[in-house]
């Protein structure tokens, strides 16, 4: 179940001029389909990794994800880090 807070601050950023669309769109997944890592990112959007990498840094240094855990990747067999929205100064 969604806060309605965390709905309003999602719409609120989803208008925001300050993010490129590819940021916003890979807000809204990690927001929509949880935790996920880079490759997972790329392939929900059907976007090269290449793309998807330099934003997460982005939203990363805008205080708006970060890390929820570390993981071996299923299909690469190396541990990757796996990103999730941040909550109002949490993570």
């Amino acid at each position: 179940m969604i806060q309605q807070t965390s709905l309003d601050a999602y719409q609120e950023l989803m208008l925001s001029p300050h993010l490129s669309d590819l940021q916003k769109q890979v807000y809204a997944v990690l927001y929509e389909k949880g935790a996920l890592n880079n490759r997972l990112i790329a392939m929900w959007l059907n976007k090269p990794i290449n793309c998807i990498t330099p934003r997460v840094m982005e939203l990363r240094k805008m205080g708006l994800i970060g890390q929820a855990f570390r993981k071996k990747d299923y299909v690469t067999g190396k541990v990757s880090i796996f990103w999730r929205i941040k909550e109002y100064g949490k993570i």
